[in-house]
Order: C-alpha cells, then structure tokens, then sequence
C-alpha cells in the first residue's frame, strides 16, 4: 500500500476509486466502504486521536475502519530513507533471484532485502529464501514471505509511485498493530472494529487481527484493494454497516 499522511485534515470520499465497487455484500449484510483522503503522515503524527476527530461522528455500532499499515508505520517513525541504508552482499545477492510484481518491489531490491534481513535476521531470510528457491520450480509462489514472516512481508521499497517523501523511503512494518488498532476501537466506541492491513493487487493481509471472525469480514470487504496501489492518499477505509 502507498505510503500516505496525516496532518489535521481528512476527507471521506463518497465515491469509490476506479474499477472499484463503493458497496460490497459479504454473508448477506451489505456495507458502503469509503476511501479517506488524507495528507501527509509524518513521524510523531497522533494517528488515533486524528482518526477520532475526523470520522468518530460518523461511525456507528457495527461498522469497520481499515487502516494501511503504512499509514502507521509513518507515524511510529518506521521509516527509513535510502540514504541510511547500505545493503551488505547477501542482500544483492539474493535480489537477483526475487520475483517482481506489478503490486510492489518488495525484497527485489537490495535496499528493501536489507532492511528485511535487519528485521528477522540472517538466518531466517536464508532458510525462506533456500524454501522459496526449492519450491519455485513446481510453481509454488510466495514461500518466501510465509518463511520470513509479517515482518519481511510488511517492509516496502521505494517507488516512483509513492508519494513524497516516501518514494525514497523504505518503510518496515508498525509495532503492535494489533494493540493499536485495539486503542482507537476503544476510543471511537460502540462496537467499531478496527484493523489494520497489509494490502495490494495480489492481495490482503490482517495484522494482528483480534479473531478468525473479523479478520475474514476485513478481508471480504477489502478484497479489490479498495484504497488503491499508487498515488490516492487514501490509506483509510471507513466501512459502513448498511
């Protein structure tokens, strides 16, 4: 998901992005999901107090926000720029053989391997990377983001794509996403579900999902990559419960 801020101001669009659906049906019960336009987030930026502020009026019992992760991880500070980062030989190693995709960069490039091998180690990057290699041939895909884990499946490169300062940015994954969502369910109230994702072309991840159940509701209802993949500045979805 593209790297996008917060300052005081958000907007909640009333129509959905293009080739996206604004109202999705999952098990018979119909939800209206739109995307928030907001500016940028920066280290340090209150994301849950903004998120109160602006659409708390707004949401009621039964509804879900769906938060970027990569919104957070700008807050938290997670991210680092180009500059700071060095990639040692096994990071340009192991590029050369990683798959890249139309949804992301990844671990294809050496900056982004780095800052993952920083994140979950030496050891673990090369078992999944010896899992993926070995599994690859028979077309089996993706082994090496189940091996290395949320972390390394969470880290982004930097892109054209994404907007500044990001684009020269590698971003990691937020800590604790599960007990930050958990904090703004409790400050907007009323049994609003919040989580926050992983999401792209290819795909949607939950992390840190507070059940089976919701985590299955928050992937229904994300299912297209409602938010977009490139330049919306939309790195929140406000589900609501029809």
């Amino acid at each position: 998901m593209t790297i996008c801020a917060i300052i005081a101001i958000m907007t909640i669009l009333k129509e959905a992005h293009p080739n996206k659906k604004l109202e999705v049906t999952v098990d018979g019960v119909t939800y209206t999901r739109y995307p928030v336009l907001i500016d940028v987030v920066m280290k340090g930026d209150d994301l849950t107090q903004i998120i109160k502020d602006e659409i708390g009026d707004e949401v009621q019992n039964g509804d879900m926000v769906l938060v970027a992760e990569s919104a957070l991880s700008a807050a938290q500070g997670r991210a680092i720029p180009v500059e700071d980062i060095h990639p040692k030989w096994l990071a340009n190693f192991l590029t050369k053989y990683m798959t890249k995709t139309d949804a992301g960069i990844g671990a294809s490039d050496p900056l982004t391997m780095q800052v993952v091998i920083e994140e979950v180690g030496h050891l673990r990057v090369l078992v999944a990377a010896a899992i993926a290699a070995i599994t690859k041939p028979f077309g089996i895909s993706g082994m090496f983001y189940r091996v290395a884990g949320e972390q390394a499946r969470g880290v982004d490169g930097p892109a054209d794509y994404v907007i500044p300062p990001y684009n020269r940015h590698v971003v990691r994954s937020p800590e604790k996403p599960g007990k930050w969502a958990k904090e703004v369910e409790e400050m907007l109230g009323d049994n609003i579900r919040v989580m926050v994702m992983d999401a792209n072309d290819l795909g949607i991840n939950i992390l840190e999902a507070n059940n089976k159940q919701d985590e299955k509701l928050a992937k229904a209802l994300a299912f297209d990559n409602p938010l977009g993949q490139s330049d919306e500045s939309t790195p929140i979805l406000f589900c609501k419960k029809q």
